[in-house]
């Protein structure tokens, strides 16, 4: 049934998506429905069955709809849902709306030097909302048709897996999380498939093997019980139970043998037993359920040398976990005639974002910088932005030649996945301005040959809310713009 409302929240969608095809022209013109806008309700008064059923999902698709702005003049204010995650902005308002300001469009929002007219809104919205609209690049008039997207996928793309998981709620997701912690964990694949198979009860226990008409019997080997299933021969049988109890020695151990199997696995390897230190004992357990089950089949009986080597078994993989490779990077001039502009985003605990940048020629002298309190946002948001003003300011500055460097893998990833283009506006800003008459590399760089960029986004959070430029260098970045005209470089330590 669930499925059934996921595959129509589908067909719901493509009927805004897709309205140009066949099946959705068909629908549309029958019904008179214009997907052009976006009604809170179809007119299914009357119609096909599929036409009603649809009609029966059309909220729960309009539930994830979220807009992206970018001319502003298809989205309303107060009734769409426009500010991150937010809603519309109607249910947030601390004061009546006025009349007048009701039905506005986000381009209504706008003030005549293409910033937004706080004076217009700002009053009737709690602070934070007021800082998460900051954010948002305004709308402007040369800029193409607002669009919407899915906002229950990080593609931005409608599944109809996001829709079933929307109607379930977090049960799904919840159930997900479980079976992904077996395959995190790194360590030893036999071991995550032996996890796997414990947690789905199909491992070659006598009652397993009995079930598949292999076996004669279902009685334990070790202890003589009548059922050996996972749980006994992984917990309950007298011989895992001795193991479990030294294991668990000095450690809470309430319920560890009560659980049903599944629900005793994931507890204990996803740390959210009271065990003392969780992702020690998160190892620990997966170890140990590991080697009992090794042991059962070799029948070993010498209890204490097993539990010694569960032990060494674990400090391995720990010891293995912590091994570290150091390399150094530090920022690097580029060369003649090139000019560099390095960027980068900062966000402070209270959910404050700021935003900046710096322009040096080869000999590593500044030529200009910019810091940007945005307000509240996702960090890849905020280097989005450090990287679209500093653009923009070598731009006006005359640069032809650029190399850019940021210490953001995620934005460097964003830029290259066209996807995610037709839903983020900065994204299709900032391919705007590359695709200039210019010549400019973007690349990825650790955050070490970064610092004097890290600086600057951590200046704007001490700076108004807004843009500002600066010719000569602020006084805390100089130590690093020393630093970089010397090379020197700072370590970074890997894993191997």
């Amino acid at each position: 049934m669930h499925m059934n409302e996921a595959l129509l929240m589908k067909l719901g969608w493509g009927l805004l998506v897709n309205s140009n095809s066949y099946w959705a022209h068909v629908l549309c013109s029958k019904y008179g429905f214009d997907p052009t806008i976006i009604s809170t309700s179809l007119p299914t008064k009357y119609g096909s069955y599929l036409w009603k059923a649809i009609g029966r999902v059309w909220l729960k698709v309009l539930q994830r709809l979220r807009w992206n702005v970018r001319d502003g003049k298809r989205i309303r204010f107060w009734q769409d849902a426009w500010v991150a995650d937010v809603g519309p902005l109607v249910n947030l308002a601390v004061a009546p709306i006025p009349e007048a300001i009701l039905h506005d469009w986000v381009a209504d929002a706008i003030s005549f030097d293409g910033s937004w007219n706080w004076s217009r809104f700002g009053f009737l919205l709690p602070h934070n909302v007021v800082l998460m609209i900051a954010a948002i690049k305004p709308p402007t008039p040369i800029s193409k048709a607002d669009q919407f997207y899915w906002g229950s996928s990080n593609s931005r793309m409608f599944t109809a897996r996001t829709a079933y998981n929307l109607i379930l709620g977090n049960v799904v997701q919840d159930e997900e999380v479980r079976w992904k912690s077996i395959w995190k964990w790194r360590g030893p694949h036999r071991i995550q498939m032996f996890l796997w198979l414990a947690a789905k009860e199909r491992i070659k226990c006598k009652a397993e093997l009995y079930r598949r008409h292999i076996g004669v019997d279902m009685i334990c080997m070790r202890c003589g019980y009548a059922v050996e299933d996972t749980a006994h021969a992984l917990r309950d049988c007298v011989t895992s139970r001795r193991i479990w109890n030294m294991l668990l020695a000095g450690r809470e151990n309430v319920s560890f043998f009560t659980l049903p199997t599944r629900d005793w696995i994931f507890t204990n390897i996803q740390g959210t037993g009271n065990h003392g230190n969780n992702r020690e004992w998160s190892c620990i357990f997966r170890v140990a359920i590991w080697c009992i089950w090794v042991a059962r089949n070799h029948m070993v009986r010498d209890i204490r040398v097993r539990v010694e080597e569960i032990l060494r078994t674990f400090e391995a993989f720990q010891s293995d976990s912590g091994l570290r490779v150091q390399n150094m990077f530090g920022w690097l001039p580029p060369r003649l005639p090139y000019y560099k502009l390095n960027s980068d985003g900062a966000k402070k605990g209270s959910g404050l974002v700021g935003a900046g940048g710096l322009i040096r020629d080869a000999t590593g002298r500044w030529h200009g910088g910019l810091c940007m309190n945005i307000g509240i946002c996702s960090v890849t948001i905020a280097e989005l932005w450090g990287l679209y003003q500093g653009l923009i300011l070598a731009w006006q500055m005359g640069i032809i030649l650029l190399v850019v460097e940021i210490d953001s893998l995620c934005v460097t990833q964003l830029l290259n996945k066209k996807s995610l283009n037709a839903t983020l506006s900065l994204v299709n800003d900032i391919l705007g301005l590359l695709s200039r008459d210019w010549q400019v590399s973007v690349h990825h760089v650790y955050r070490e040959a970064n610092f004097a960029a890290d600086f600057m986004a951590s200046h704007a959070l001490t700076l108004p809310l807004g843009l500002h430029y600066f010719t000569t260098p602020p006084l805390g970045v100089k130590t690093w713009l020393r630093n970089d005209g010397l090379g020197t470089a700072f370590p970074r330590v890997f894993k191997p």
